[in-house]
């Protein structure tokens, strides 16, 4: 508007000029002062250009219509002569703020919290409506962050805070500054990060003293489990024997049950076979030998062929007689 205004005038103003000098001196100077007049006018031309220059947008106040939300964008825009552009940066912003936060316990501690946020090309109109301003400022941008903050610390214990808890406490804090930027000044949250949390001395001496404490427990408990461990370990170890001594002892027996009966199954067999020869001999020679002469032939033969030279230590006259006898009893039991 100032610069249509500004060449109005100026062309007026040679017009003017074009009437007040006299006619006859105009015509020798006219070819001066008619381009003068149009000259004044291509300053309109001029001013319906602008350039947005990388990582800006164009703010648009109308001289009518004020604030638009229509924006310009990088690049060289047209523009009409009621329109006056402000250019903002549209790259990432870092803000460090020491914001005290309070707990559900009645605590209050001091957060030392980096924010970085943009301003969106699309929400620079609304943003610039709301601040007449290129960032926000300093101050509205603590009162938010305060805001969400204490919305996410009153519902956590300064323990679990300063705990387990943490990263927890800074994405719900991160979702409420998201939303409050977003909705009252169009602003764009990027990250959030919590640098530092001093919650005094007191509470810090608490925790710290409770760390120490659950860390003795944790070493008492790991320390017990090692020695119930071990006890398992000793009581496997003498399960394990135990049943190997049986498994042995029982295999053993077994192993003796089975020579045995392979022993007696072994007399058994032998008997029978000598009792076969001598039933045999006795058939062919019943006529002239008796049952009991022909028991002694076969056990005397048996015992010379196996005799290595040494007196009998086991079979005597006493015992090889009576092994005759039952050998002959036999044979008339079974008669």
């Amino acid at each position: 508007m100032t610069l249509l205004i500004t060449s109005i005038l100026l062309s007026v103003l040679a017009g003017v000029f074009l009437v007040l000098i006299n006619w006859r001196k105009m015509k020798a100077k006219s070819l001066v002062t008619f381009p003068l007049g149009a000259v004044f006018m291509l300053l309109l031309l001029f001013g319906s250009f602008t350039k947005i220059n990388a990582n800006e947008v164009g703010i648009i106040y109308h001289d009518r219509k004020g604030v638009l939300e229509e924006v310009k964008y990088e690049g060289f825009q047209t523009k009409s002569v009621f329109e006056h552009i402000t250019k903002i940066s549209t790259t990432n912003k870092t803000a460090q703020l020491t914001v005290a936060g309070q707990t559900n316990d009645s605590a209050f501690a001091d957060f030392v919290i980096t924010i970085i946020y943009r301003i969106e090309a699309e929400n620079a109109g609304k943003f610039y409506k709301q601040t007449s301003n290129s960032d926000i400022a300093a101050e509205q941008l603590s009162s938010l962050v305060k805001e969400a903050l204490q919305g996410s610390t009153i519902k956590y214990d300064i323990y679990s805070i300063l705990g387990d808890k943490l990263e927890e406490v800074r994405l719900d804090f991160s979702d409420n500054l998201t939303n409050i930027l977003l909705e009252r000044y169009s602003i764009t949250l990027v990250s959030t990060s919590f640098d530092d949390i001093d919650a005094g001395e007191r509470i810090e001496n608490i925790i710290k003293n409770k760390a120490e404490a659950l860390q003795q427990i944790e070493i008492a408990e790991a320390e017990k489990q090692k020695a119930q461990v071990e006890a398992e370990t000793e009581q496997i170890k003498a399960e394990t024997a135990a049943s190997v001594a049986k498994i042995e002892a029982e295999a053993k027996a077994e192993v003796m049950k089975i020579e045995a009966d392979a022993e007696a199954y072994k007399v058994e067999t032998e008997k029978s076979a000598i009792v076969d020869m001598i039933d045999a001999i006795y058939v062919k020679y019943q006529s002239s030998l008796t049952y009991e002469q022909c028991a002694e032939i076969v056990l005397q033969t048996i015992f010379y062929e196996k005799w290595d030279g040494k007196l009998p230590e086991v079979l005597t006259s006493d015992s090889l007689s009576g092994l005759i006898g039952s050998l002959v009893s036999n044979k008339e039991s079974d008669n």
